[in-house]
């Protein structure tokens, strides 16, 4: 039983948005649940985080957030209702907005593909493997994008742009973003932009240069990151 997840990479516990998001919300309720790294192979077909308990199997980050919440696990805080739609807008931001422009970034510009992405998902497969499974995860991530134009990729780019500077002014100068408690929000937050700073992407490594112009979106991935890893967390290097 337990926390299914990509494997580490960049520094970080695990370098998928929606695992790195599973787990650091996990760590933040203080489950105790383990996290068992999944092998490269099976990575390359993981496309979200799976919890197994003795009674149950949830797929998926909303999945696991409600079995959290329906096992009574909280972060002790009561949210008013207009909290709970303000989470619940912000969610849905990230993941229309957000987690999008990070697809592309990974799987469509060559660059970063090439030089970055491949290597982390292609770690300790076999010869073969690496010809075989990389390009069926690209393929599947490029058409699940609608095989995106460079035009396209521009309206990404925007869109996370707006997204980090909402997330900027939401969060301000407090610790998390609903004051000084965390939600699930600031789980999902850490989880995608985490893996944008940390990435050792080549220049122009436009999602980390756009993302690190809000000091205090910064901040936070430093600062939860020093919550949730399990390990010695080192914060991001500049992007080039």
């Amino acid at each position: 039983d337990g926390l299914f997840v990509v494997p580490s990479a960049w520094g970080l516990p695990t370098f998928h948005p929606e695992c790195l998001s599973a787990y650091a919300y996990s760590k933040l309720l203080e489950t105790n649940d383990k996290v068992f790294p999944v092998s490269s192979a099976a990575a390359l077909k993981f496309e979200s985080p799976l919890l197994v308990d003795k009674d149950s199997s949830l797929r998926g980050l909303s999945n696991i957030v409600k079995h959290y919440k329906s096992k009574n696990l909280s972060t002790n805080v009561q949210r008013t209702e207009k909290e709970e739609s303000e989470i619940f807008a912000f969610l849905s931001m990230i993941d229309g907005c957000i987690l999008p422009a990070i697809y592309y970034d990974w799987f469509v510009v060559d660059a970063n593909y090439h030089q970055i992405v491949q290597h982390v998902f292609t770690q300790n497969l076999t010869f073969a493997e690496k010809f075989i499974l990389p390009r069926s995860l690209r393929k599947r991530i490029i058409k699940s994008l609608a095989d995106p134009s460079s035009e396209d990729g521009e309206r990404l780019y925007i869109k996370a742009q707006e997204s980090f500077a909402a997330l900027s002014t939401r969060l301000g100068t407090n610790q998390y973003f609903l004051g000084d408690k965390p939600s699930v929000l600031d789980a999902v937050v850490f989880g995608h932009l985490a893996p944008i700073l940390h990435a050792p992407m080549p220049a122009p490594a436009r999602l980390a240069s756009m993302l690190s112009q809000h000091g205090n979106l910064r901040s936070f991935v430093e600062r939860l990151g020093q919550r949730v890893a399990s390990q010695v967390y080192k914060p991001p290097a500049a992007p080039p």
